[in-house]
């Protein structure tokens, strides 16, 4: 059944071939004009129609309840053209009388009149006194409102059967016609005779006399229907008529009857023709108005530019500058189609990209384009619920992460960067809101695995390679990309940027690094004096030419001029700091990292310089003033918990202050309520176990720490605490990876302990590790294993970081007994600071004993040297 809601749906438009009948409707039961026509169904919009579906026949539709039975109209005139054959054909053949009938009720029920007011009196002529052919034909001719007809008939079957079965018929005929005396002329007989079907009609003859004011005629009708049918008294339809006779007996108001209706009548055909052309015309301006909505919605679409760098650059949009801040967005307006896009600043020259927002969906989706100069900003699109009911459960919907491409366009967001508000009206139950992020400051650790588990490896790897060339010197992103690539990948990607100039320090250290690594028979220092011959007096290749040359003492020579220059070379200060640090030297060490450090105060390896210098020359208030803090004065991280309490034990104080000072770390942290159940427990014993050892009692450390993690490495320290050299032999075997230095102690412990196999075996493994790394622990390697020989004095000047170094010096000690004095020497010297393993080496290394050569200064040990020397990374 057709239906329309606010003037939107299907409906039927036109009538043709009318037919009305009085009768009652076959859903509401009321008794009403249905009327029957031909029609066209169709889709309709604001009440017009637009597109046809189909011609119709409409069966005795009720304008009360609008419900109506309805075929389609090819079907319907198949079905009359038959009953036209049927009846023709019981024509010619002379059918009986009951296929008369049959012919006839055909001719009506497919509401033919044209054609039953042409074969009637045919079929009468054919059938003169059979009553029950006049009875149908009667019929007919009332069906199809020929009402004299219908009474020429009705008398003629009077004159074969005056039964009142067809008396009736004839006096609502009459009525029909408006001859209310003639019907009851008709009717009165009955009455007298109380025939039981008379009350129908003597209720038709009161409607009748009412329609024409008769209301004293209608009151004498009534009162004899109530004596000849005593139920007519209660009867509420009789006594609604007697009420409205009795109302309008003085005036002589005509009422209108109900159940009789009006006298017979046609209704006039409404044409459908316009609305054929109608339909047509305003599908092809909807259709017209549609298209040009998706053309100007595609010439003014919602854009947004955004910065994925810590910088603030201008991006150059169809020749037009758009300033994006760092880590931000700014809106802009973008047309559909091609653009241009440059950024000189980050070295991209101008190409073009393509907006396409999907021409004919474009005003349902909403598009919003979002622009990624750089492509490297991190855009997410974030889905939550609303929900009525607090508690009601929602499905989980993850972030939809977005990287690497220049054009991104999104359908169905609610509030493009911007906060979702904390409430909002919804219709139903629940409802998804979406909006757009920009994740903005990320350290490249976090950018990589977001990347790499919401898209791919590949993608989290491009994404940091990008933002590399646009910052070599962030040296976080050049540090995680060396963990992720392969080294030779690794070297060809920073090519460019070793070319680069001005110089990219860290670049070429890890350059530096990775080439005596994997190409050891490279020239390096041939490349850097290349280098430096082409920008003669550049102080950051002063630096790097010292880093790689043979000569040490021109090495130390090119750092002073550096040092030295109009623009003194924060790098160069490191690298003496670095070399007196080595030679236990510390003053001297000092007072250079403080310099490196006042020309760049945020570099970490200044910082660790001037730090190590400061705890070897005690000067632990410095150290302790330097740890990061929050408003009350506690550690913000739990490492600079830990090293607070070692160093207030390295100046003197009671272990209670210590770790009273570690109590007021742990309170804050588990007031905060961020750390996972258990691990509070686990950060308290690490800390006694800290202070334990800065105190020295290594019984104590070796309890809590053995308890604390079955990690290797953890059973290595407490097992070395405790000196059991097998278990700590065991906890080595059963770790992935291990350290030179672990290989080193051990073989020094198991060699004073008289363990030949045991020390033979770990001073192998060490010299393997050492093998595989840069030059100087390749020479150490040779050295340990008596394929090369070296002077002390070129030992002693290792170019290894202290904690490294001192178990080195005792590994030399050990096995070159004959020189042992002045390893151990510088050994003990290096010893300065307080963490594994200084108790332990402390043990091994002994007593001083008869005093030492003193520690060769910086000209004998290059007059020494027989490998260049190679600052730590």
């Amino acid at each position: 059944m057709p239906q329309m809601v606010n003037g939107f749906g299907t409906w039927f438009w036109g009538q043709k071939n009318t037919h009305i009948v009085r009768g009652a409707c076959e859903h509401c039961h009321g008794i009403t004009d249905l009327k029957s026509y031909d029609t066209r169904l169709y889709i309709v919009a604001l009440f017009l129609p637009i597109i046809p579906l189909g011609r119709r026949r409409v069966l005795f539709e009720c304008p009360a309840c609008q419900r109506f039975r309805s075929v389609k109209l090819d079907k319907w005139q198949e079905g009359a053209a038959e009953a036209r054959a049927n009846a023709y054909q019981a024509l010619e053949t002379a059918a009986p009388p009951e296929g008369a009938i049959e012919a006839i009720n055909g001719l009506r029920f497919f509401q033919d009149g044209a054609t039953f007011a042409e074969l009637a009196p045919q079929f009468r002529a054919q059938h003169p006194a059979d009553v029950s052919v006049a009875a149908a034909l009667r019929d007919g001719h009332g069906f199809f409102h020929q009402l004299d007809e219908a009474e020429e008939i009705g008398r003629a079957i009077l004159n074969l059967d005056g039964a009142f079965e067809h008396r009736g018929p004839l006096a609502r005929i009459l009525l029909r016609q408006g001859r209310p005396d003639d019907a009851r002329a008709l009717l009165m007989d009955a009455v007298r005779e109380r025939v039981p079907e008379a009350s129908g009609y003597l209720y038709l003859l009161v409607e009748a006399l009412e329609a024409q004011g008769r209301h004293d005629d209608a009151l004498e009708i009534i009162h004899q229907a109530q004596q000849t049918y005593p139920e007519v008294a209660a009867d509420k339809a009789w006594n609604r008529l007697r009420k409205l006779a009795e109302k309008h007996r003085m005036s002589g108001k005509a009422v209108k009857p109900q159940v009789m209706g009006a006298p017979a009548r046609t209704a006039k055909d409404r044409s459908s023709k316009w609305a054929v052309v109608l339909g047509p015309a305003l599908v092809v301006a909807l259709l017209l108005g549609y298209l040009w909505l998706c053309y100007s919605r595609g010439q003014n679409i919602e854009a947004y530019a955004v910065n994925g760098l810590n910088r603030q650059y201008q991006a150059v949009i169809d020749g037009e500058p758009q300033r994006v801040p760092p880590n931000r967005h700014i809106p802009i307006r973008l047309a559909e189609g091609p653009h241009t896009l440059a950024v000189p600043e980050l070295g991209i020259d101008e190409f073009t990209f393509e907006v396409d927002t999907g021409f004919l969906l474009r005003p349902l989706r909403e598009p919003i384009v979002v622009l990624n100069p750089d492509q490297v900003a991190i855009v997410c699109k974030e889905t939550i619920h609303y929900t009525v009911a607090a508690d009601e459960e929602v499905d989980e919907i993850p972030f939809e992460t977005f990287a690497n491409e220049v054009v991104y366009t999104f359908t169905g967001i609610h509030f493009p960067f911007q906060e979702f508000p904390a409430e909002l009206e919804i219709v139903e139950s629940k409802a998804k809101r979406r909006r757009l992020v920009l994740l903005s400051e990320l350290g490249p650790a976090e950018i990589f695995a977001g990347l790499a588990t919401n898209l791919s490896p590949d993608a989290a790897l491009l994404n940091l390679t990008r933002r590399f060339h646009y910052d070599p010197e962030d040296l976080q992103c050049l540090s995680m990309l060396l963990q992720m690539m392969e080294p030779e990948a690794f070297l060809a990607e920073i090519g460019p940027e070793v070319a680069a100039r001005p110089v990219f320090v860290d670049v070429h250290r890890i350059h530096q690094s990775l080439m005596d690594k994997l190409q050891p028979d490279h020239d390096l220092e041939a490349e850097y004096r290349g280098y430096l011959d082409a920008a003669p007096g550049d102080p950051a290749l002063q630096y790097l030419l010292a880093r790689v040359t043979e000569d040490t003492a021109a090495a130390k020579q090119l750092l002073r001029q550096a040092a030295a220059g109009p623009e003194p070379f924060a790098y160069a200060f490191y690298g003496l700091a670095y070399h007196e640090l080595i030679f236990g030297r510390f003053a001297e060490a000092y007072d250079y990292a403080v310099k490196a450090c006042e020309l760049d105060p945020g570099q970490e390896l200044f910082l660790y310089a001037r730090d190590q210098a400061l705890m070897a020359l005690g000067r632990f208030d410095e150290l302790l003033a330097g740890i990061e803090r929050d408003k009350d004065g506690v550690p913000v991280e739990a490492a600079g918990a830990c090293v607070e309490a070692s160093l207030l034990i390295h100046k003197g104080l009671p272990e209670e202050e210590a770790r009273a000072a570690f109590g007021r770390f742990l309170e804050r942290e588990r007031a905060s309520g961020e750390w996972p159940e258990g691990a509070m427990d686990g950060l308290e014993k690490l800390g006694e176990a800290r202070c334990a050892y800065a105190r020295g009692d290594l019984e104590r450390y070796h309890a809590i720490i053995g308890a604390l993690s079955d990690a290797p490495d953890t059973k290595f320290c407490s097992a070395m605490a405790a000196g059991d050299l097998a278990a700590a032999d065991e906890a080595l075997n059963a770790a992935e990876e291990t350290e030179t230095k672990q290989h080193l102690l051990l073989y020094v412990a198991a060699a004073q302990a008289g363990e030949a196999g045991l020390s033979g075996s770990h001073l192998n493994a060490a010299v393997d590790l050492l093998r595989a790394g840069e030059r100087e622990e390749r020479f150490l390697a040779g050295c340990l294993a008596g394929e090369r020989e070296a002077g002390v004095d070129r030992l002693l000047g290792l170019e290894m970081i202290p904690d490294d170094k001192r178990v080195a010096l005792a590994a030399l000690g050990t096995r070159f007994p004959a020189d042992q004095a002045r390893y151990f020497e510088l050994a003990r010297t290096l010893n300065y600071e307080v963490e594994v393993p200084h108790y332990i080496l402390k043990g091994l290394l002994g007593d001083a004993g008869p005093a030492p050569e003193p520690a060769p200064d910086a000209a004998s040990v290059d007059a020494a040297a027989e490998s260049p020397a190679q600052p730590a990374q």
